[in-house]
């Protein structure tokens, strides 16, 4: 992520391997299976590129609760537009649909493959609540309209595009910490959910990314340390 005082910019990438299908038990062929079906085959990966610009860049700052490099002393909010690029494909050895219930799932029963693109123009809202100057509450919640490009594979190598289709974008951050001069700590919760709006297509590629991250961190002085390392080697600038 690189923010600047009025711009933030965030790039992603992640790559899954190994699921396990969570209602297994809703489908009556898997009722008396001792375990939730699993396909440790099965491959997922997400990469996206956002820009944000934030209108309340003078008393706002996006660089405090996310890459700490600057301070929030009073409590402040910003409205913020942007927009944003993401991909999202998922792979197999076989069909992603088990045998078992592929007459559950007509219109694609051997699908092994997916990838679904999408882009668009975001508008949302971020408030960093502050107590006693170094303790904040943060949440950012922007939503996005645009576009998405969806197509799968099937068993037998054939491709079938869901075409150009209308997507909703919901991105959501809550935050909490400590900042001083010297330490930062605290827990973050980021969530980007992208829906398909389409009524026309056969099928769709709805996914949502969740992170959950705990940080503690110390700041450093460079040119308080750059002195002692030229004082301490004898070093001539």
């Amino acid at each position: 992520m690189y923010i600047r005082n009025a711009f933030f910019f965030d790039i992603n990438f992640q790559l899954y391997r190994g699921f396990y299908l969570n209602n297994t038990y809703s489908y009556n062929e898997f009722k008396n299976q001792p375990v939730y079906y699993q396909r440790a085959d099965l491959y997922a990966t997400s990469g996206g590129f956002n820009i944000y610009y934030i209108f309340n860049n003078k008393q706002f700052s996006y660089r405090a609760p996310f890459s700490f490099t600057q301070s929030q002393i009073k409590s402040a909010g910003s409205f913020i537009i942007g927009t944003y690029l993401s991909d999202f494909s998922f792979w197999a050895d076989s069909s992603v649909v088990d045998e078992r219930i592929q007459h559950l799932f007509p219109s694609f029963p051997s699908l092994k493959r997916g990838d679904s693109f999408s882009t668009g123009l975001s508008f949302g809202y971020a408030y960093t609540f502050v107590f006693k100057k170094k303790f904040y509450i943060t949440t950012t919640a922007i939503p996005g309209l645009g576009i998405n490009y969806n197509s799968v594979q099937r068993e037998d190598l054939s491709f079938a595009s869901g075409g150009n289709n209308t997507s909703l974008k919901l991105k959501f951050t809550f935050g909490f910490g400590y900042t001083s001069s010297k330490w930062f700590y605290g827990c973050m919760f980021s969530s980007d959910s992208y829906y398909s709006l389409s009524n026309t297509s056969p099928y769709e590629i709805n996914y949502r990314l969740n992170r959950l991250r705990f940080f503690i961190g110390r700041r450093i002085n460079a040119k308080k340390l750059e002195r002692k390392i030229v004082k301490k080697f004898g070093i001539e600038t």
